[in-house]
């Protein structure tokens, strides 16, 4: 009974079964130069550049996950910035109507109802217009907004959602070239 030396504290050698497999349920890892391609369970373009350099825009595509974001979340500021996207538009409308009614030397009952009719198309117009705007940029203006939130809600009410309005309203805009 002639047997090799063991190691009694040690790996008992190379394994008869071949070359030890990946653990349970894991998807083999895809050979490739890429650096992002040595984790599979890594988000699509959450590496750095990736997004931007495909071309492709917006919470869909994650470029909010490349975006440099400040300590605190902006998520209530950008709330904020859509409801006063929806009344901006509802009160030029709204103020139109009453120009033209002041315009015109209309009784008060026609003013009145001139500034409410043009007032509820403009709160409709501005729903529209606000949705165009936060669609698929959500993410992206929060993250934006983050950089500029204070720490002190009270404070950061104060300016935080109209950063995040203009900076919406500049995506918006890009929007509409592709961007």
């Amino acid at each position: 009974m002639a047997q090799g030396p063991t190691q009694p504290w040690g790996s008992p050698g190379p394994s008869p079964y071949g070359a030890p497999q990946d653990p349970y349920g894991a998807p083999p890892i895809a050979p490739g130069p890429a650096p992002f391609a040595q984790n599979p369970y890594a988000a699509p373009y959450a590496q750095p550049g990736v997004a931007v350099a495909q071309g492709l825009y917006g919470d869909a595509a994650g470029e909010h996950m490349n975006m440099k974001r400040g300590r605190y979340r902006a998520t209530v500021y950008v709330f904020f910035a859509f409801l006063m996207q929806i009344a901006i538009v509802a009160g030029v409308f709204a103020v139109v109507g009453g120009l033209i009614g002041a315009a015109a030397n209309l009784d008060d009952d026609v003013t009145g109802m001139i500034t409410l009719a043009l007032g509820g198309t403009g709160l409709c117009g501005g729903i529209a217009l606000a949705y165009f705007v936060f669609r698929d940029r959500w993410k992206c203006i929060e993250a934006f907004s983050s950089r500029f939130c204070s720490g002190l809600m009270n404070l950061s009410l104060l300016y935080v959602p109209w950063v995040a309005l203009v900076y919406a309203n500049v995506r918006g805009i890009q929007k509409l070239s592709g961007k």
